[in-house]
């Protein structure tokens, strides 16, 4: 029996963000894969051969306030208030704008995850753009939410000179952290929070030129994390999500970068203007720390 993406989030929005592993929940996104790749009928199959990892939906707590919701991105514990809180905000504005308002404060922790808050927004989006219903805009809150809660910061700030190169020639001048018969323990998300430790690869982010043309940048980025993929049989798993991620973004990119009456086009890792008003969930305001965005502003 074939089943809609919307039928199919109607069944998967019983459940939580997470597997009972601690992995992320991959349901809404293999659904819309499959329904984009026109194979409608193995959804609900899929589903019924997945379901026994689903975990049952957070709760709420407490919405998030004015002074506090810096401080809850990364918050697991607030998944669900974060969630609440982009359904708010796709109810008060176009979902464009949403996007164009937070993707780029988020972008700071994209890592969140193992990028599956980006992924879970990438399918959402996709999605959205066929045709927005109420269920699909759950669903985006739903990646957004996911993103927000899973925030996680990489060592390293990109200087902005453009000086590097591109991706292939880049990736010759990254240091392997460890050696090839390195046997990877825990998730991939514990694993990343080691480099922390590794001063070097702070300085691995100002290696890529990333001016020019978004479009080939991605499909450069893409192709030579594919090969990564092919030459560490070891880390598949890992390496899967550097081809992934990138091709999210793909997705995301004509909606951060078209403009939105009434505000100025923001695209991924620029920050907004600091002169445009903000206007976060019932107004939210908030003070620039270290490591954490600006004040997003109103769409």
């Amino acid at each position: 029996m074939a089943a809609t993406i919307d039928e199919a989030l109607d069944i998967l929005h019983r459940t939580g963000p997470d597997l009972v592993s601690g992995n992320s929940n991959h349901g809404p996104m293999v659904a819309e894969a499959l329904c984009a790749l026109g194979r409608p009928d193995a959804v609900l199959p899929w589903i019924a051969g997945y379901k026994s990892r689903f975990q049952d939906r957070p709760q709420t707590r407490n919405p998030l306030s004015p002074q506090g919701w810096q401080a809850s991105l990364g918050d697991r514990s607030r998944s669900a208030d974060w969630v609440a809180c982009f359904d708010r905000e796709l109810a008060a504005a176009p979902w464009q704008a949403v996007l164009q308002t937070w993707v780029p404060h988020l972008t700071p922790g994209l890592w969140a995850a193992a990028t599956h808050g980006l992924l879970r927004t990438g399918h959402a989006v996709r999605s959205l753009a066929v045709r927005a219903k109420p269920n699909r805009l759950h669903e985006l809150a739903e990646g957004l939410g996911h993103w927000a809660a899973r925030y996680q910061v990489l060592p390293g700030r990109p200087s902005g000179r453009h000086t590097g190169s591109s991706p292939s020639k880049a990736v010759q001048y990254v240091a392997r952290v460890h050696g090839p018969d390195f046997e990877a323990q825990g998730s991939i998300v514990q694993q990343v929070k080691g480099l922390d430790e590794q001063p070097e690869f702070a300085q691995a982010v100002d290696l890529v030129d990333t001016a020019g043309d978004l479009s080939w940048f991605i499909s450069e980025l893409t192709e030579t994390c594919a090969g990564l993929y092919l030459a560490n049989p070891k880390g598949f798993i890992a390496f899967v999500h550097t081809v992934t991620a990138p091709s999210a973004l793909r997705l995301l990119a004509p909606y951060l970068t078209m403009p939105m009456p009434g505000s100025q086009p923001v695209t991924p890792g620029r920050r907004a203007p600091p002169s445009t008003p903000g206007t976060l969930p019932r107004r939210l305001q908030q003070q620039q720390t270290s490591r954490h965005p600006q004040r997003p502003p109103k769409p």
